[in-house]
């Protein structure tokens, strides 16, 4: 897996000496995926992608010298940060970007969106979210509880604990619109997503952002509410008022011009 990644960052090296076109990898986290939280990624680029071995593959394949190499990984290969995943998983937004930034591992590309959100699991929680439970993606679930996380691969499996997952908080990976704070009886991460664009307010996170949501056509009949068209246009203006908060015009301009 490591060298296929190697082997196609030697390609956007020898794109970007060709055109001085810069393509960037991202690689994403996701929940009970093998890469799933932060600290996983971190170790993962730490051995594999950004190790002396990493360097000298890079420059085998492209005739790099090694500080060129060294330069040329984190550049054309980091992370793309989607606000739900990490959600999901529990992360800490300020503490997991920090993290990341220490490493040395550059956030690409950051994807703004939410999860579904159960403070307290119970029979009738249990009942409601199997209006959610649908084929065609995976929706995966991080609980909560007294032993701390425990993960399944998608919803069905989690509500098939029963009575075993009362009382714990649950995550769901369900892209949910990103301008709610509340979905029927459910909560959101919305807040966190608020978090994340806080701090990109006071110093940038990435240089790409992009308002993902998928799931229009999946959610439940009585959550959809307003077409696909409106909600999308509320989506940005909403990701648009956090973005303007507290900043000067022509910052505010720079920031806008990511979203379009």
């Amino acid at each position: 897996m490591a060298d296929n990644l190697l082997k196609a960052t030697a390609h956007c090296v020898e794109l970007e000496q060709r055109t001085g076109v810069t393509v960037a990898i991202a690689l994403e986290p996701e929940p009970y995926c093998f890469l799933e939280t932060i600290d996983e990624a971190i170790a993962f680029f730490d051995r594999y992608l950004y190790s002396d071995e990493a360097v000298k593959r890079l420059m085998e394949m492209t005739g790099l010298t090694a500080s060129q190499a060294a330069s040329a990984l984190p550049r054309n290969l980091g992370l793309c940060y989607d606000v739900c995943h990490a959600a999901v998983e529990f992360e800490h937004p300020q503490a997991s970007i920090k993290a990341l930034g220490a490493a040395g591992v550059p956030i690409h590309k950051l994807q703004l969106s939410a999860a579904l959100r159960v403070p307290r699991i119970d029979a009738d929680a249990r009942h409601a979210l199997e209006a959610f439970c649908e084929p065609t993606y995976l929706h995966q679930v991080v609980a909560s509880g007294r032993n701390g996380l425990t993960r399944h691969a998608d919803l069905p499996e989690a509500l098939a604990r029963g009575e075993q997952a009362n009382g714990e908080e649950w995550r769901i990976h369900y892209h949910v619109p990103i301008f709610v704070e509340t979905l029927g009886r459910f909560e959101t991460t919305q807040s966190f997503l608020t978090e994340v664009l806080a701090l990109h307010r006071r110093e940038p996170i990435a240089p790409h952002l992009e308002v993902e949501t998928y799931t229009w056509h999946v959610l439940p009949e009585a959550l959809k509410g307003a077409s696909v068209e409106d909600a999308i246009i509320r989506e940005m203006q909403w990701v648009q008022g956090q973005l303007c908060q507290e900043n000067s015009y022509i910052k505010r301009v720079a920031m806008l011009r990511q979203l379009c």
